[in-house]
């Protein structure tokens, strides 16, 4: 039988989370979830398992509990950022993501009895939006969702899943976005109460980006901080500098981040000739980010659409 306590609580799910102190992957969630911790909630958060992972374990006063969905060899699908398309492409995936949709869920519900929360918070309307409308109703538990941009180009996709979330925004108590153009998506294209939905922009922590002294270069440099997929375009960065290059050959571009597009880019970058002046940096803390900001001329950030509109 759970133990009593006068504090708030929240479960948080979601199919991301950082993995290990100071890991960088989800971390938005894991500082909010720090911060509500410090103020006197008592936070839990549910999300997959992966290969190495620890199953429960308490990170800055944060209870984080994974779960096994499959063999651990096929846990593949969470942390990749690209669940759909692992998913669509395989039919193995989809089996193993339909035992991940199941085992989630039972995860959840059990969480919820175990730790009674005042609130349940899902990231991104799917796949756990979706789970937590179910587990809302099944527990009475009141079910916050958040977007963050990337899940609300799925919702128009085919029937199914604008059906789907319709039925996720209708049960929601509150939902919560990253920007106006968000909620102006939700409130135009499915008719969701404006009440319900909250703008929480993205904040700057004004101590981690700050002004630094960095030596002087003859080389120029345009930086660009994106995820390496289809909808941040960076192939058209890389062609548009292979023209502003043959004017100005003392100018390099930075591109710093992950995704699957990653060997395409490169693939254009020896296509064009451009491995000296085109550079590829994995993604890195803030602290270390922050020099980049400062050595730099220039910051692009394109993109096909955007959550920040």
């Amino acid at each position: 039988m759970p133990l009593k306590s006068n504090k708030k609580k929240l479960l948080i799910i979601t199919q991301s989370f950082i993995k290990y102190k100071g890991d960088i992957l989800s971390k938005h969630i894991f500082v909010a979830a720090k911060l509500l911790t410090r103020a006197g909630w008592e936070v839990s958060v549910l999300a997959p398992h992966e290969s190495k992972l620890a199953f429960y374990e308490e990170i800055e006063g944060v209870k984080v509990f994974r779960f096994k969905y499959f063999f651990e060899r096929y846990e593949r699908l969470a942390y990749s950022g690209r669940m759909q398309q692992l998913v669509l492409k395989n039919p193995i995936n989809f089996i193993i993501f339909l035992f991940f949709m199941f085992v989630f869920l039972l995860r959840a519900l059990q969480l919820v009895k175990r730790t009674r929360p005042s609130f349940l918070h899902a990231h991104w309307w799917i796949p756990t939006g979706v789970l937590g409308c179910l587990v809302s109703r099944l527990r009475n538990v009141p079910l916050l969702v958040t977007l963050h941009g990337t899940d609300v180009r799925l919702i128009n996709k085919n029937l199914l899943l604008s059906f789907l979330a319709r039925r996720v925004f209708k049960y929601a108590a509150a939902i919560s976005v990253v920007s106006n153009f968000i909620k102006g998506k939700l409130t135009s294209g499915l008719g969701t109460s404006a009440n319900k939905i909250f703008v929480l922009p993205m904040p700057i922590d004004p101590q981690k980006i700050y002004e630094m002294k960095v030596p002087p270069s003859k080389r120029r440099m345009i930086l660009c901080v994106a995820r390496f997929t289809k909808q941040k375009d960076l192939g058209t960065l890389i062609r548009a500098f292979h023209r502003v290059h043959q004017k100005w050959s003392h100018v390099d571009l930075v591109l710093i981040g992950e995704g699957p597009e990653e060997g395409t880019l490169l693939d254009l970058i020896a296509e064009l000739n451009l491995k000296k002046e085109v550079f590829l940096h994995d993604l890195m803390t803030q602290e270390a980010l922050n020099e980049y900001y400062n050595r730099c001329d220039m910051v692009i950030l394109p993109s096909i659409e955007e959550g920040f509109g």
